[in-house]
């Protein structure tokens, strides 16, 4: 059995200040966020920290899930963005967690 650190592992009582600050940056960019996977279900996760990121206006497009990701990146610091596919972005942390975005409903322009 591996045993990991309590840094790595996600609760979602450290989720939750986290989650507000992407939130805030998000809704800056035409998304709400929404917290889904196994912190939302169990309360905690050894792996990531899944979020969805939800177009909040018609309008949003593309460009805005990049600015986004860019200012989130930007803002916390201690992150490092890579774009895995059009739609999901992983946000790693330098203390080793990692945060799984789905992007959803925005316009491909």
């Amino acid at each position: 059995m591996e045993i990991r650190s309590s840094k790595e592992l996600w609760t979602l009582k450290g989720a939750v200040p986290v989650i507000r600050r992407i939130a805030a940056i998000a809704e800056e960019h035409g998304f709400t966020v929404a917290l889904y996977g196994s912190v939302l279900l169990k309360g905690e996760s050894e792996s990531d920290l899944d979020l969805y990121f939800i177009a909040a206006e018609e309008k949003t497009g593309a460009v805005h899930a990049q600015s986004c990701v860019d200012a989130i990146e930007k803002t916390l610091g201690e992150a490092k963005c890579v774009q895995l596919t059009r739609n999901c972005t992983r946000i790693q942390l330098k203390d080793g967690k990692r945060i799984d975005t789905q992007f959803l409903g925005y316009t491909p322009f």
